[in-house]
Parts: structure tokens; sequence; C-alpha cells
């Protein structure tokens, strides 16, 4: 009886290793199976930038490449905008600064002179 009883201790022993095994495989097969989807996300990560990177326009050129000037004329002069007529204010740019470049008030004072004096 002591034989059976060493018996089933050792083969308890020896499926509670096995088991071991198999769960420590199974973890390297999982190991393994994570490395090589990293690597497969990795590759296309790389893949869409390659390919994103074909297909992006640069927009800076430099000064000696712009052609527009010889083409016409007009684009030798560049147009300052003046908004609600010389009144109005860039946005981003310091008010003060705008103020003191702007004539709007002058000529309207000399309007206004111009318009008394007549009257």
């Amino acid at each position: 009886m002591e034989e059976k009883g060493a018996e089933a201790g050792e083969t308890s022993h020896l499926i509670f290793v096995c088991r071991e095994r198999e769960r420590e495989r199974e973890r390297e097969r999982e190991k393994a199976k994570e490395e090589k989807k990293d690597d497969k996300d990795s590759e296309m990560a790389s893949e869409v930038d390659a390919k994103q990177a074909e297909r992006k326009f640069a927009f800076d050129w430099e000064a000696s490449e712009d052609t527009s000037a010889d083409v016409n004329p007009l684009y030798n002069k560049k147009h300052e905008a003046q908004l609600l007529f010389g009144r109005g204010l860039r946005a981003g740019i310091d008010m003060r600064e705008q103020k003191k470049n702007s004539t709007y008030v002058e000529n309207l004072e000399v309007c206004e002179a111009v318009s008394a004096n007549a009257a």
C-alpha cells in the first residue's frame, strides 16, 4: 500500500510538472505572438508614414523659383488690405502700431475742416 501511495505521489508530481511545462510553453507562444504582432504593427506604421511622406506636398519655395512676377506685372506690387475703409484693425497685430500707421482719422479731420469752411 505504501508503494501505491508513493507511486501516486510520483504520478501526481509528474502531472504537476507536465502541466507547469505546458503552461510555460503556452506563455512562450503568447510572448512570441505578441512580439510578432508588435513587429507587424511597427512595419505597417512605417509603411503608412512612408506613403504619407510621398504624398505630402511642400508649399515652401525659394524666391528664385517664383515665376509669377515674370508672367504678369500685376503681381509686382502687393496690395495692402484696408479693413473697413481704413478704420478696421487686423487681429494679432498691435493696435497702437496700426493706429499710428493709419491716416483715416487725419483724412476725416481734413474733410470736416474743408466742409466747415465751405459752409
